[in-house]
C-alpha cells in the first residue's frame, strides 16, 4: 500500500537555456528497476484494484516535453519519495 498524508512540492528553475519544473513527494519511492516503466503508456505501479487510473499521464508528459525539445527524468529511492523533472528549452 501507499503512504497516507504525502507532501508534494512543486518547484521551477530558470536556467540560461531551459526551464525545469520538478514535482517531488515524500511517498514510498520507486525502485530503480521500475522507474523506466513509469513513462510508458498504461503503466501504473499499483494494481488496478488499488488505484483507478488509466496509467497514461506520465507518458503524455514525456511525449509533449520531447515534442518541444525537452526531456523528462525521475529521481527516487524506495522509502525516500520521488522527484519527477520536466525540462523545456527557453525560446
Amino acid at each position: 500500500g501507499g503512504k497516507h498524508d504525502v507532501v508534494v512540492r512543486i518547484t521551477s528553475t530558470e536556467l540560461p537555456e531551459e526551464v525545469e519544473v520538478s514535482i517531488a513527494d515524500d511517498g514510498v519511492g520507486i525502485p530503480a528497476e521500475l522507474q523506466a516503466q513509469c513513462w510508458e503508456v498504461f503503466q501504473t505501479l499499483q494494481s488496478r484494484d488499488v488505484v483507478d487510473t488509466p496509467g497514461i499521464g506520465l507518458a503524455i508528459v514525456k511525449k509533449v516535453a520531447e515534442k518541444h525539445g525537452g526531456r523528462v527524468w525521475l529521481e527516487s529511492e524506495p522509502g525516500q519519495g520521488a522527484c519527477f523533472h520536466v525540462s523545456l528549452p527557453r525560446r
